[in-house]
Formats: C-alpha cells, sequence, structure tokens
C-alpha cells in the first residue's frame, strides 16, 4: 500500500494509523534524538508528533508523495521548539555542550551512519554531535534530516521550505566544515 492509500484509510480509521506510525517512527525518532540529544527527549517529542498527527490528520492534504513525511517532520520541528520553550521557562540555565572525546578521524558521513547501528561507541556519536553544534542550526537541521532520517534534499526542501539545490549547496559546505574540524 502506497503513502496516500495508507493517509486515506488513517483518516477513516484510527487503527490504520498504526501502519503509518510503524513507517515513520524510526526516521522521525532518529531526527529528533539528532536535534535534541537526549533520548528520553527525542522519545517524548517523537510520542508528541505522532498524537498530533493522528489528532490532525483530517487536516492534512496529500498532493503528491512524500507530502505526508513532510507535514510529520514539520509536526516534529515544531514539537521541539516548544519543547525548547517550556524547558527554557522551567529551567532557565546555560546550554551545555557536549565535551569533544579525542578519537580517531572517521568521515562525517561514517559517524552520521553508526548512529543506526546499535553498538555505536557512544564517544563517535558524541563526538559528532559536539562537531555539528559549532554549526548553525540550519546546517546542523540539513545534516539530521540527511543522514540520521536519511531524507532526499527533494523532501527536506519540502519540511525546511526552500529549494533543494539551496540545500545541496548548504549541505556541502556544512559537510566541508565538520571535515576540517574532524582533522584538527
Amino acid at each position: 500500500m502506497n503513502e496516500q492509500q495508507l493517509v486515506r484509510r488513517a483518516k477513516k480509521d484510527t487503527e490504520a494509523f498504526l501502519a503509518l506510525y510503524d513507517e515513520y517512527y524510526p526516521r522521525i525518532y532518529a531526527f529528533v534524538l539528532s536535534r535534541t540529544k537526549h533520548r528520553e527527549r527525542a522519545e517524548d517529542v517523537t510520542q508528541q508528533t505522532f498524537v498530533t498527527a493522528m489528532e490532525k490528520i483530517h487536516t492534512f492534504t496529500w498532493y503528491k508523495p512524500g507530502s505526508f513525511a513532510a507535514w510529520l517532520f514539520r509536526i516534529a520541528r515544531n514539537k521541539m521548539v516548544d519543547t525548547a520553550r517550556k524547558e527554557s521557562k522551567t529551567y532557565p540555565t546555560e546550554p551545555q555542550k557536549m565535551e569533544r572525546p579525542e578519537l580517531t578521524t572517521p568521515s562525517v558521513e561514517e559517524l552520521a551512519l553508526e548512529v543506526e547501528d546499535e553498538h555505536t561507541d557512544q564517544q563517535h556519536l558524541q563526538r559528532l554531535f559536539a562537531l555539528m553544534e559549532e554549526l548553525s542550526e540550519t546546517e546542523q537541521e540539513l545534516l539530521s534530516l540527511r543522514y540520521f532520517s536519511g531524507l532526499s534534499f527533494k523532501d527536506i526542501a519540502a519540511i525546511m521550505k526552500k529549494k533543494p539545490n539551496t540545500l545541496i549547496v548548504a549541505h556541502k559546505r556544512a559537510i566541508s566544515k565538520l571535515q576540517k574540524r574532524l582533522s584538527v
């Protein structure tokens, strides 16, 4: 069954929404985890994303393949912003930067792909996250969507509301910045 059919069924039957949940949960969770860097917070935000999606699915209009995924990722982005605002009001402290451990120098792509591996060396992930914190918010989000969620530039363009070619150039620049920092 394709995305459009799944969405159509989910609009009529909440049980059918489980197929969409199963399909998209890993990608949404990976994206949120790469941005929040905190497992429990990522789980909460991901759950909030799917609760909101289920409640609002009747408002979703399918217009092309990938549009549902873009809609979900926008909800996830909004939930992360909401969570950050609530936490900043509750805990007005300085955000903590992750330490940058000294390790061998794998490529950025190798580090990003390790997120999917259950046996990933946590130091590699911490190093990648620490390096990514030195990038702009847009660059961090772009790399998270590309590597942790496995999205195409076309899908990312729909989520970030930017042109794919602009994102390709921004991606190359961000990777170049990370590669320079990895070799330091």
